[in-house]
């Protein structure tokens, strides 16, 4: 069976490789901002949300096939954090990388899909002296427009939701950190705009 495996993968990339080499280069880095909605379940009881500020860095590399439809991956990085200190703050980090698509229309604008696993971390305080944090593997999808995709510099419009979950948590008061076996899902739903330089 992984000869079998293996042998399809080899003639997958046999046969893609021409059209990649046929296709023209389509990458990007972007920079971004906006606001985050964080939510956290934990043991499947009363969740805890909080507001938060978003930052995020992304590259997208996509290979045009046609004049209306490209392919790749992308890599995204996102860093977010509520304003507020003390009771119900939160933080979060995630690293992405997966499969995206494009889709091209006249006047440059991009319509950019990417869908992939996560990797993730979060924190909320629950006082002042105490919080509880946790990381765990997700998956991420991400939508964006991107205007004047074909100049330079493009602003981007972009909505993001960020799934991951663990089965442990720490617990800190004071300086002192315990770890509990704890069923964790966090959720981000996070609306952006930001900046992408093409290449």
């Amino acid at each position: 069976m992984k000869k079998v495996f293996a042998f399809a993968i080899a003639a997958l990339l046999f046969f893609a490789a021409p059209a990649l080499y046929a296709a023209e280069y389509a990458g990007d880095i972007q920079v971004n901002a906006g606001y985050s909605y964080f939510t956290v379940i934990i043991d499947h009881g009363k969740d805890i949300n909080s507001d938060s500020l978003a930052l995020g860095i992304a590259n997208h590399n996509l290979w045009k096939f046609t004049d209306l439809f490209s392919f790749g991956f992308m890599e995204n990085v996102d860093l977010g954090g509520s304003a507020k200190e003390g009771d119900g703050s939160s933080f979060y980090f995630s690293l992405m990388m997966g499969p995206a698509a494009a889709f091209n229309f006249n006047y440059g604008i991009s319509l950019n899909f990417s869908f992939g696993p996560v990797m993730g971390c979060a924190s909320v305080d629950i006082d002042e002296d105490s919080f509880i944090d946790w990381d765990g593997l997700g998956c991420e999808a991400d939508v964006q427009v991107k205007f004047f995709a074909d100049r330079l510099f493009s602003p981007v419009l972009g909505f993001s939701w960020i799934h991951f979950s663990s089965d442990k948590m720490s617990f800190t008061l004071d300086d002192h950190s315990d770890e509990f076996y704890r069923d964790t899902s966090s959720d981000v739903f996070k609306a952006y705009a930001g900046v992408s330089v093409n290449f």
